[in-house]
């Protein structure tokens, strides 16, 4: 088996890369938290949703801010607790934040898509397959896989 050489970060590169990470992360949570917002100011909100669904929506809005919360909690976190100085400490809980960060951004995702796709063919069924699938593609992309690769590395 080939053995990859690894090499480990200093603080300062460690943080650089929370920092790209969040930010990479965070336009996609606003504008997903815009679209939602959005949405449920159209007429056709009411309309083509019946009322369990516009409350799904309303959670999916919920996992879109919680996520929120998480990405941009490192930055709250360093300026109030360690503001002056890097820590393993501050790494661990980004890291932590993060990787929480994204599974209620998938289900705000995936909930969403799941509306839209009802939306389109006004069938709960045939949405509920297809979301499940995506729900499975993110979870094993942004999870699973992950896992794999580390544990081989272990």
């Amino acid at each position: 088996m080939d053995q990859v050489p690894q090499e480990f970060e200093s603080l300062k590169e460690e943080v650089s890369h929370i920092e790209s990470e969040s930010r990479m992360i965070l336009p996609g949570l606003q504008a997903l938290f815009g679209f939602q917002l959005v949405a449920v100011y159209n007429d056709r909100f009411n309309e083509a949703l019946p009322r369990i669904y516009q409350i799904f929506h309303w959670g999916a809005l919920a996992c879109t801010a919680v996520a929120t919360i998480l990405v941009i909690a490192p930055a709250a976190y360093h300026r109030q607790s360690e503001p002056h100085m890097l820590s393993k400490k501050f790494i661990r809980k980004s890291n932590l934040f993060i990787a929480w960060a994204l599974f209620p951004m998938i289900l705000g995702c995936v909930i969403d898509f799941f509306l839209i796709g009802y939306i389109i063919t006004n069938d709960s069924t045939l949405s509920f397959i297809i979301s499940a699938i995506l729900y499975m593609a993110f979870v094993f992309t942004w999870y699973i896989h992950p896992w794999m690769c580390r544990q081989k590395n272990l």
